[in-house]
């Protein structure tokens, strides 16, 4: 009985029940996802970096500390993932979180181009790999950018820390700011926020640009938002917030700083433009 309670436990079998958290977890990632790309994508054209990583790692911290009671504050797949990889989700929750972050995305995209006038919406904020940049470099950029968000959302929100008295996530959506600034400057388009990659990267450069900023926004997910955390006193949607920032301000040049799979996917259905959604 241990084994199919576990197995039960694992594939989120016993979330289907009429009353489960999961049928309200759904429309607030749907709605945060689709706020992340609605504030976050309109702000590229014609922003600079720093207005650019702000507005991204602010509308986390906003959307996170807003939906965090709900569905945990995903709005991001690469966060799912990393939820479910430490079996923080189960399997059922996390794919049915992909589908809610990616529709969310796209209506987040459409609205955007409604209400935007058409010189400042072209792309939508498209990633792109920067001209000099190789894509090998790109996805080193998004790796070590990522890497920094994941690492923070752990850090600060790890239930059993108990000497953390900042804000969770202030502390992601800030990492988030940084990594924009440091990547902002390997992007060449913004195009009303479409995932565009920059002439001097390739492919590849701009894969390890994503990885990085992506896996520093998951990081910092986890950090921040550990039910086995004790010491956190400060906001964790803040501190993802803030991962995300960084990420922005570091690689949003390189590849525009997607750093959310969902956030990508939106613009691209919208534009119908997929020449960089690798």
């Amino acid at each position: 009985m241990g084994r199919v309670r576990k197995f039960r436990q694992v594939v989120g079998i016993d979330e289907l029940s009429f009353s489960s958290s999961l049928w309200r977890s759904l429309p607030a990632e749907f709605l945060g996802t689709g706020f992340l790309v609605l504030v976050a994508c309109g702000s590229t054209p014609p922003g600079n970096i720093v207005q650019i990583s702000l507005c991204f790692g602010l509308i986390v911290a906003t959307m996170v500390q807003a939906i965090c009671h709900v569905s945990g504050g995903h709005i991001n797949p690469a966060v799912t993932a990393g939820m479910l990889v430490a079996g923080r989700c189960s399997v059922l929750r996390a794919l049915l979180y992909v589908v809610m972050q990616c529709a969310g995305a796209v209506a987040g995209a459409a609205i955007l181009k409604a209400v935007t006038p058409d010189e400042t919406n072209s792309k939508l904020g498209l990633t792109a790999l920067n001209e000099k940049l190789s894509p090998v470099q790109g996805v080193g950029v998004e790796f070590l950018i990522t890497f920094v968000l994941v690492f923070t959302v752990f850090g600060v929100c790890d239930e059993n820390r108990v000497d953390v008295r900042g804000s969770a996530p202030l502390a992601i959506g800030l990492s988030i700011t940084a990594c924009h600034l440091w990547a902002a400057n390997l992007k060449t388009n913004s195009k009303l926020g479409l995932t565009a990659l920059n002439e001097k990267l390739s492919p590849v450069q701009g894969v390890g640009v994503e990885f990085f900023i992506t896996f520093v926004l998951v990081f910092t997910v986890f950090g921040v938002c550990d039910e086995n955390r004790v010491d956190v006193r400060g906001s964790a949607p803040l501190a993802i917030g803030l991962s995300i920032t960084a990420c922005h301000l570091w690689a949003i040049e390189f590849t525009g700083s997607s750093m959310n799979t969902a956030r990508s996917f939106g613009p691209a259905v919208i534009m119908n433009n997929w020449e960089n959604h690798w």
